[in-house]
């Protein structure tokens, strides 16, 4: 199962794979488009999800910025809040660094500037090769270096303004003061409502399989009640899986801008994302494959997979907290699977759709549990 899996991915990931999932991607009806988009933006509409408090955090950093700017009335106040934009990110370390190289790196950048216009001659072709000095310089080191770019935006944007008449002193001084105010406010917004994702990967992925398995439960629950299922009760858990993902997504790129993230633990959380994708992904075509349509007879072999996977993934959530009592035996998906499929009532489209999906689910978690006892091992030996 896990080879198949393999070989299914991997045809995904090559140039023709990803040029043919573009291509069923377009060919999909603009509303469906238009519909998944808003569910995900739907679904991180909550002080739960990381997106959703950076942005709260960015917007009142923004705001806080402009009233300083207007208030003070200083000259190029604008820069105040373009600062905070540029510098304030989702991410800890991202933040402190752009933010400590932005400040320095313009300090840099104004020392620089009034160094020219005291001691260079004054000149307009001077004042244009150096300008095409620090462009050059911005597009060949800025990108690898925030500071220097930082160092050169400055310097050239001092010289572009001096053209318009404008006294050099007197832009040096408000870039340097409304620079130092922006950065220091994105980095006080952010050690206000911080997030070190070290700390806080696991249990994110955690509640990520908890959400699962409350999606796939309720999937269950609609498969082997008697009567209509409730959409709303399939939207909701729909609504807080794509949550917990996103969430999930989120702190795992976080982790990997942070210092000190070994290239062994981002591959490893990288493959559970993969792979946990998988998993709800195969739980979405259940869903849409059999619930809209007659719901056959639920047979009692699926009910102790469907068993088994909710054992499985509670157990899972509690590795990733260090909960889970050594020495558990883990549910034996595979082999429920194979009594699935070797079921003597007679297979239609949705039971094969069933048994397909079934092998997706049990393929997924079996690598999830591999890739988690891994993650433990790695951790440990911090």
């Amino acid at each position: 199962g896990q080879l198949r899996a393999a070989m299914r991915m991997t045809g995904d990931a090559t140039p023709a794979g990803l040029a043919a999932m573009a291509e069923r991607e377009k060919a999909r009806p603009w509303r469906m488009r238009f519909t998944g988009s808003l569910a995900r933006v739907t679904a991180n509409v909550s002080l739960q999800s990381a997106v959703c408090r950076h942005a709260i955090r960015l917007a009142s950093a923004v705001a806080i910025a402009e009233t300083l700017s207007r208030s003070l009335g200083a000259p190029r106040a604008y820069w105040l809040p373009m600062t905070a934009v540029i510098v304030l990110k989702p991410e800890f370390t991202v933040t402190f660094t752009r933010g400590l190289l932005r400040i320095a790196g313009t300090i840099a950048g104004l020392l620089l500037a009034t160094a020219m216009f005291r001691f260079l001659p004054p000149g307009i072709g001077l004042e244009v090769v150096l300008i095409a000095g620090f462009v050059f310089l911005l597009r060949w080191v800025g990108p690898a270096n925030y500071g220097i770019f930082g160092t050169a935006v400055s310097a050239l944007v001092v010289l572009m303004i001096s053209f318009t008449g404008a006294a050099p002193k007197d832009l040096i001084l408000a870039r340097g003061i409304n620079t130092v105010a922006g950065g220091a406010l994105a980095l006080a917004a952010y050690a206000v409502w911080p997030t070190w994702e070290r700390t806080q990967v696991a249990e994110m992925l955690a509640r990520l399989l908890d959400a699962y398995r409350a999606y796939f439960s309720a999937v269950v629950d609609a498969l082997t009640r008697e009567g209509e299922a409730n959409p709303a009760e399939l939207d909701k858990a729909r609504l807080a899986a794509r949550r917990g993902r996103t969430n999930a997504v989120a702190s795992v790129d976080r982790m990997q801008a942070e210092p000190g993230t070994r290239a062994e633990e981002a591959e490893l959380l990288l493959g559970m994302l993969a792979i946990s994708h998988r998993f709800v992904h195969a739980v979405m075509s259940v869903e849409a494959g059999i619930l809209p349509g007659k719901r056959p007879v639920v047979r009692p072999e699926f009910r102790a997979f469907a068993a088994d996977v909710n054992k499985t993934l509670e157990g899972l959530a509690a590795e990733l907290r260090k909960a889970r009592p050594a020495g558990q035996k883990w549910p034996d998906l595979r082999e429920e699977h194979r009594r699935l499929t070797e079921s003597p009532v007679a297979a239609g489209e949705q039971y094969a759709l069933m048994n397909v999906e079934a092998d997706r689910m049990a393929n997924s978690l079996n690598t999830l549990r591999e890739q988690i006892a891994g993650w433990r091992r790695l951790t440990a030996s911090r």
